[in-house]
């Protein structure tokens, strides 16, 4: 099955933030991979989500992130993507638990983001 094409008023319907806040979000591959991540699976770790960011970042080269890597990914998503996605409405973030507490991505984003909701999200 083909997807539909994700059209700025599909995405204006399904939020109450102006588009060009939710463009600005996406801008960024990081936030794309974290919303990508989190429309699977709604409750997740800063720990984890940096590991699969920084992860993503590496993908199709020789070699494996270092921990550095992976503690600047970290701080990034706790003090700017995150808090960047959850005034977006798609996620809310505990930053004392250091945690996704709950994850809601409007389908047109899900779908622009090519997302198959349908995988196991173990």
């Amino acid at each position: 099955m083909v997807p539909q094409a994700t059209t700025i008023s599909a995405v204006r319907a399904a939020t109450d933030v102006p588009v060009d806040d939710v463009l600005r979000a996406l801008a960024d591959g990081d936030a794309r991979t974290v919303v990508a991540f989190v429309a699977t699976r709604p409750e997740v770790s800063l720990d984890q989500l940096a590991g699969v960011v920084v992860g993503a970042s590496v993908a199709g080269e020789d070699r494996i992130a270092t921990p550095a890597e992976h503690d600047r990914t970290a701080v990034k998503l706790h003090h700017d993507t995150l808090p960047r996605l959850e005034d977006c409405g798609f996620l809310a973030y505990d930053r004392a638990e250091r945690r996704v507490t709950d994850a809601d991505v409007p389908e047109p984003i899900v779908a622009f983001l090519e997302v198959d909701r349908d995988d196991d999200a173990s």
